[in-house]
């Protein structure tokens, strides 16, 4: 059984859920609050991994295979790739790194 959480709502929110539940937005007051969470921490993720600018950074090539799963889950393969090939070019990634980052370029090799 999944854990359950409480939540206190303004009941306008939960007007505007309904309406949406209604409309075919969502199918229902949980998936819709699931959808929520779920944007929200995909922001969060983005944010935390455009901290990450610059090769001379502590965990740049760590961030930068990241930047190829993230987009690599969320189906974006050009960039998972991108950010894939980016990994293999860095001078200070570790072997291990390089070799996800190969993996993660002929896994996307399969699908295209």
């Amino acid at each position: 059984m999944s854990p359950k959480t409480t939540f206190i709502i303004k009941d306008e929110t939960i007007f505007q859920v309904k309406e949406a539940v209604k409309s075919g937005f969502a199918k229902s007051m949980s998936s819709f609050v699931e959808n929520a969470l779920n944007n929200e921490l995909e922001n969060k993720v983005r944010e935390y991994l455009q901290y990450f600018t610059n090769d001379s950074q502590v965990f740049y090539a760590t961030a930068t295979l990241l930047k190829s799963l993230f987009y690599l889950k969320n189906n974006q393969l050009d960039l998972a790739k991108q950010y894939a090939l980016e990994t293999l070019k860095l001078p200070r990634a570790s072997a291990i790194i390089k070799e996800q980052a190969k993996a993660i370029i002929a896994g996307i090799s399969i699908k295209e």
